[in-house]
């Protein structure tokens, strides 16, 4: 037994080893070997070490207001003159006082909102407690920084007014837009079916996912991959046939706001296939339609891929590039950027359009799609049981608050997007949402000089580029506020309100509403259905009659229908009319507003059909709209997309059938065609807020219509001398038919007419019945520009051009006659040339005539002298195996596969020369090159002179598609003045 009087501090322990030498072994290790390299690192990474955050807009912001603040406190403060430059909480007040004045305000009554000032204020104190060592703020500072804002409050120098209202887009909103979108592409065209497609398919997809448009987008300031990709998406057919195959979708969002680096707090969620009445929100057949029109499925129809998901074990989808985005930028032409991922701003750009579709009466933000949500979810009267969930697994309140619990019960199942459209369908109107006009906004463009006269008297610089994007910005604002004037005075008017409400019977009993300040019905909403409408995939006919409530619907469905068939330009027995050449606007928006507004017509329709059909007509149809002669070169293909066409315009008139390849001809068609034009679809006014923002609104034909549209007796008529002119078409008026015989029967054109132009290789018994075809033959075959035939017409009989507008004297084609200008294009054109002017050489109006061209300053390239092209010789052709084919060869049953072999024959067995040799090989001939303009027919840059081969070369592989030897050279001026003719190779 121990002594009482020993103490347990008396007592000695031997050492023992308490470290297991095993812990940290290798990290240890490789401690010590780098620890050399380790030191020099870190120092250099604390030396370049910043302030940091989730995201790099937050990081933005910090440097900014800490930039501000700092050139404040020295320039005002004089703080480097201290003996300590460190901050105080006084300098951060005074700088929060100053502030206001020195930011610029999107409110407009100029105040700065609250929240900047705010956000400026926290932003500022985590950047200088970063920066500074010694910088503290103390219980006092904080609240006197409390009061400071609440003082700028006060004072009216900071508001908490929003800039923009908070608006509460429904799912039942989302729809209405997105057939409005849908319906206004088919009857007014699209540049890009893929572009439609994707917008509509990001509306809905916010909405049904109740997602921020940055947690599938990228997000402002990222650069890496943080968006929504195809492996983020799995589909399963879980249905056993085509016709239902039961498609579920799962979506995981893994760069949700502030999670955007952290997978755990993915989120899943669950979607199903709709009824065919809600197709144009169902987000699993608009992914479908989506992924075969860009090709993110292997294959090319929707009834083979359906099979061959069916036919699978898993029963999946597998996505051909499942690391690209699902959500594309866009180029310039307006077109999916398939190089980038979307911009979270296009979400919000696509929104607006959508919105101003069916006149939305406010300026929705992509956000609005998530309160919309919200507030949908909340209407579900769903109940959740995570509080017996946290109890079940000893969770603490803080687990459930900081999301753990909700990691353990993982996803929502069940498909709430569905449940959300079915509750609505039927849910009460709500007096209080968004407000639609009568007619939709429809933005037009601002003339150049309307931005040049705002920046002059805002005192902007002309010839800066953010000061006109701001004056364009401005200038579009008063247009739709003028807009939103009008549409609230007519909504607001009781008489014209009683007006609208009334219900007049059409000549077919069809009941259709009686506008008289709003838009005017379309006519055609009364026309007879067709049997059939183009390659369209059409649904099967209604099955069941319909109720006399349900007439107006049924109206606008049947025009519809025969509207598409205009726009495709088909008959009622199917066959197609001529192809189209520009680019088609045509529709009146009032309709489509309408058919959105509307509820979704009874009757069988595209957007109303059958998964097959629904999903076969959005994957398929490529109609492009385009102000070009012809198809642009980016036009989208591939895929399971058609084979691109253009969009035509439809005559407007009832019953009338024809469609044509511009405006111009359709109006001129209207003019003696049969019915009644609608009202509402003549030219726009001026704007009228104020004379300081009148705005100049072109007309659509700003010429003497009264003059050129006038119906004479006999018309429309064909040329009397269409065996001499060679044009067999009916002529609209009078004034065009005699613009036609001004070119083509002028009395003053001699009968027997030769080209006149020395070295013409055409026989002299040659003849040109008309000026334009002498004309045309200068300018092709001698590749004269206006100037120079006019010389050589003018020889034969008086002519006169008239001057451009603003010019005293004829224009001619010239080079840029501006000193110092490196540009080496030659501008036909008066406009192109003055645009030059104004764009590169910051020239006005009023200095324009110093450099325009005269018979003594004219610039242009060398034109080739015709008389001097020698057409007899031979010329080097392609090789290509075969025998030699030099004359009398003795060899003739001998091929030669390899081009240094013949080379070597010729030289050896004929005294051919090497620089000689091609000229016998035997493929097509290598037409030699001289400057010409494009020979192609279909060419919509004529007037442009090509000096340089590899550029002329260029331009027929690019725009005409031209890519063999044969079929460049068949399209060169040495190949015309030998055969005659264009592009018909010489083999």
């Amino acid at each position: 037994m121990a002594d009482d009087s020993e103490g347990s501090s008396d007592i000695e322990f031997s050492d023992e080893e308490t470290q297991n030498p095993r812990i940290g072994r290798k990290a240890i290790e490789s401690i010590l070997e780098k620890s050399a390299v380790d030191r020099i690192e870190s120092k250099k990474k604390l030396e370049k070490l910043r302030d940091v955050a989730s995201a790099p807009s937050t990081a933005i912001h910090r440097e900014y207001w800490l930039v501000l603040f700092e050139q404040y406190a020295q320039s005002t403060l004089h703080i480097n003159r201290r003996q300590n430059a460190t901050p105080t909480g006084d300098d951060l007040i005074r700088f929060l006082f100053q502030l206001p004045s020195h930011l610029e305000s999107r409110h407009e009554d100029g105040k700065i909102a609250w929240t900047v000032i705010k956000g400026a204020r926290a932003h500022l104190e985590r950047a200088l407690f970063f920066k500074y060592e010694d910088f503290k703020l103390s219980k006092r500072d904080e609240l006197r920084l409390d009061a400071t804002i609440q003082q700028l409050l006060n004072d009216g120098e900071i508001t908490k007014s929003p800039v923009q209202a908070a608006l509460w887009l429904s799912c039942q909103m989302v729809k209405r837009m997105v057939t409005a979108v849908f319906t206004d592409a088919m009857l007014n065209g699209t540049k890009s079916w893929d572009v439609t497609l994707a917008g509509c398919l990001g509306l809905v997809l916010q909405a049904a996912l109740a997602a921020r448009a940055g947690d599938f987008t990228r997000s402002s300031h990222y650069g890496g991959a943080e968006y929504l990709k195809w492996q983020d998406i799995e589909l399963v057919a879980t249905g056993s046939s085509v016709k239902d195959p039961g498609l579920r979708m799962l979506i995981t969002l893994q760069y949700r706001k502030a999670h955007k680096n952290d997978p755990r707090n993915a989120l899943q969620l669950e979607f199903g296939l709709l009824d065919e009445e809600h197709n144009t929100v169902d987000v699993v057949k608009l992914l479908v339609a989506y992924a075969l029109r860009i090709g993110r499925v292997a294959e090319t129809a929707w009834e083979e891929l359906i099979s061959v998901v069916l036919r699978r074990r898993s029963k999946r989808f597998v996505w051909s590039r499942p690391d690209d985005p699902v959500f594309f930028g866009h180029t310039k032409g307006e077109r999916l950027d398939f190089a980038n991922a979307a911009p979270v701003g296009q979400q919000t750009r696509f929104l607006r359009h959508a919105a101003s579709l069916i006149g939305m009466m406010a300026r929705p933000v992509s956000h609005d799609l998530r309160r919309g949500a919200a507030s949908d979810i909340f209407s579900l009267k769903q109940s959740t049981n995570v509080e017996g969930v946290r109890r079940s697994l000893g969770h603490s309140q803080q687990a459930k608050s900081n999301g753990t619990t909700d990691r353990y019960i993982g996803r929502v199942k069940g498909d709430s997007w569905a449940a959300r459209i079915e509750v609505s369908a039927i849910a009460a109107e709500d007096p209080f949402e968004v407000p639609l006009a009568p007619t939709p906004f429809v933005k037009r463009k601002v003339a150049t000089k309307d931005i040049d006269k705002y920046c002059t008297t805002h005192k902007l610089d002309v010839n800066d580029r953010n000061s006109r994007h701001k004056a364009r910005k401005a200038l579009e604002k008063v247009q739709y506020d003028r807009w939103l004037a009008q549409q609230q005075s007519v909504m607001n008017d009781s008489s014209t309100l009683s007006e609208m409400d009334a219900v007049v019977d059409s000549d077919n009993g069809s009941h259709v509403p009686a506008y008289i300040d709003g838009p005017p019905i379309d006519s055609a909403l009364v026309r007879a259905p067709l049997m059939d409408i183009t390659n369209i995939p059409r649904p099967l006919p209604a099955t069941k009659a319909q109720d006399d409530a349900n007439t107006a619907n049924e109206g606008i469905e049947e025009s519809s229908v025969q509207t598409m068939t205009n726009i495709l330009g088909l008959d009622n027995a199917g066959h197609s009319s001529d192809p189209s050449v520009e680019a088609v606007d045509s529709m009146s928006n009032g309709y489509v507003s309408l058919l959105a507004s509307c509820p979704p017509p009874q009757q069988s329709s595209i957007l109303t059909s059958s998964i097959s059909d629904f999903i076969g007509f959005l994957s398929t149809i490529n109609l492009v709209s385009t102000a070009s002669p012809n198809l642009p070169h980016d036009a989208e293909t591939g895929g399971s997309r058609l084979a691109p066409s253009k969009f035509l315009f439809a005559c407007r008139k009832e019953g009338c059938l024809r469609a044509f390849d511009s405006k111009l001809r359709r109006e001129q068609h209207e003019v003696n065609c049969e019915g009644v034009l609608s009202d509402g679809l003549g030219d726009e006014e001026p704007l009228s807020i104020g004379e300081e923002h009148q705005q100049t609104v072109p007309k659509s034909r700003n010429r003497k219509r009264a003059d050129i549209n006038m119906v004479h007796d006999g018309f429309p008529k064909p040329c009397p001398d269409s065996n001499i002119c060679g044009v067999t078409k009916d002529f609209a008026t009078m004034h065009l038919l005699k613009n036609h015989r001004n070119l083509h029967h002028d009395a003053q054109w001699p009968k027997e007419q030769a080209c006149n132009v020395l070295g013409c290789q055409l026989p002299g018994d040659h003849y040109f019945v008309s000026r334009e075809a002498f004309r045309r033959h200068l300018s092709t075959f001698h590749m004269f520009d206006n100037t120079q035939a006019l010389e050589y017409i003018g020889k034969i009989i008086n002519v006169m051009f008239r001057a451009p507008r603003g010019t005293s004297a004829s224009y001619m084609t010239t080079m840029c006659l501006f000193p110092g200008c490196k540009t080496v294009a030659e501008f036909a054109n008066y406009s192109d040339y003055t645009s030059h002017l104004k764009k590169t050489h910051k020239q006005t109006p009023d200095q324009y005539p110093k450099y325009m061209p005269t018979a003594a300053t004219v610039r242009l390239h060398p034109r080739p002298d015709l008389a001097t092209i020698d057409v007899s010789s031979p010329v080097a052709r392609e090789f290509q195996a075969g025998p030699c084919n030099y004359p009398l060869c003795s060899n003739f049953d001998t091929t030669y596969t390899a081009e240094p072999a013949l080379v070597r024959h010729l030289n050896v067995s004929h005294g051919v020369e090497k620089s000689e040799a091609p000229k016998h090989f035997g493929g097509p001939e290598i037409a030699p090159f001289y400057g010409t303009r494009c020979l192609h027919p279909d060419c919509g840059a004529k007037n442009k002179f090509y000096p340089d081969k590899d550029k002329y070369v260029s331009h027929l592989k690019t725009f005409h598609a031209l890519n063999t030897v044969a079929e460049i050279s068949s399209f060169q001026l040495w190949h015309k003045l030998k055969y005659g003719t264009v592009g018909v190779a010489n083999e």
